[in-house]
């Protein structure tokens, strides 16, 4: 491959084309050449994604050395970290960060690749203008809800089809597994890296368009947050999540059983951790427990309850200052939470 770096700043294609064949000419690039790479720059051009052509070409862009690329094509495993961060239920959750090199890379596809592609109208995650407040809010006033979690969701989408995305763009095989390889870890998403959500995202339009259709021919209202599917209205349970569990199944995916959930009117319902019984709250325990949390940091020092859960003091304010911001989400404009955002985030940069 020839390598010299094509801006593709330019207004036009035609443009663009006439700047490269001129620098083509420049180096002495064969006509037929030149001719194939810009019909194949061409598909990237009308699908307003960069023209990578291969992983040196890759290297410029990102501007990091090819061989640097190539040791992370080679061995990924080596470029990621493992840390836990707590659950909801006490229990910890395993999350696989990759090194700043690759990190910035992996910014680098998502910012000019992958959000160029327009978001899944059916996830609420990861989506500008849509949050779990969004997601909950569809489903008020139902007579039943039903909640489903979709098991290992970032582990089941695999490289194979991360690679047949970047293709179905335009990129031929070997840059598309390239990117495929770069975002991913084990054959799936590694869930702290920042291309995963949207990738996740876009890789699940399919299964979302056939989840909304089942759910439409019940007359029911169907969302999804990340791996949390909502389907609300009147229906037979039994048949609706067998009809969830085959569709997962044809899509590589099948349902975490443990987390169905099925809650009437009487009942307190609950999605994405909101409650829309009536209107959109937080459970009161939810509320308590931050409350307890904060009373035992401000009164016996924040030592005392990072040695008791066995986390580093980072991850555990990061932990508390997520569910404040979550609850602020819904109460909005609540004193008490504000005071307590303020207090973590000056925690926060006191461990920096």
């Amino acid at each position: 491959m020839h390598h010299f770096v094509m801006k593709e700043s330019f207004y036009s294609w035609n443009e663009y084309s006439f700047h490269f064949q001129k620098k083509a000419q420049d180096v002495d690039i064969s006509k037929n050449v030149v001719l194939g790479l810009l019909h194949y720059s061409k598909n990237l051009y009308d699908n307003n994604v960069p023209t990578i052509y291969d992983t040196k070409h890759l290297s410029y862009l990102t501007g990091y050395r090819e061989s640097y690329l190539l040791r992370i094509i080679s061995r990924p495993q080596n470029f990621y970290r493992s840390f836990k961060i707590p659950k909801k239920n006490g229990h910890t959750r395993e999350i696989t960060e990759p090194l700043p090199g690759l990190k910035s890379i992996q910014y680098w596809i998502l910012n000019n690749i992958i959000a160029i592609i327009p978001p899944n109208k059916f996830n609420n995650a990861y989506t500008k203008g849509r949050s779990i407040v969004t997601n909950a809010k569809y489903h008020t006033k139902q007579s039943m809800i039903l909640n489903i979690d979709i098991e290992k969701y970032f582990d089941n989408i695999k490289h194979v089809a991360i690679s047949a995305f970047f293709s179905n763009l335009g990129y031929n095989r070997d840059v598309s597994n390239a990117l495929a390889t770069l975002c991913t870890l084990n054959d799936g998403l590694p869930q702290g890296s920042p291309s995963s959500p949207y990738l996740s995202s876009l890789l699940t339009v399919d299964l979302d368009e056939k989840l909304f259709i089942l759910s439409r021919n019940w007359g029911l209202r169907y969302s999804r947050y990340a791996d949390d599917i909502t389907i609300s209205g009147k229906f037979h349970p039994g048949t609706i999540i067998a009809g969830v569990r085959q569709i997962l199944i044809e899509s590589g995916f099948k349902i975490n059983e443990s987390k169905t959930r099925v809650k009437k009117q009487h009942q307190r319902q609950q999605v994405t951790g909101v409650v829309v019984n009536r209107k959109l709250s937080v459970k009161k325990k939810d509320l308590r427990d931050i409350r307890q949390s904060m009373y035992y940091i401000k009164t016996f020092g924040l030592e005392f309850h990072v040695e008791k859960i066995q986390l580093s003091k980072h991850n555990y304010i990061q932990h508390l200052l997520g569910k404040v911001n979550f609850y602020l989400f819904v109460k909005k404009g609540n004193q008490e939470l504000i005071l307590y955002k303020e207090l973590l985030i000056s925690l926060l940069k006191a461990e920096e």
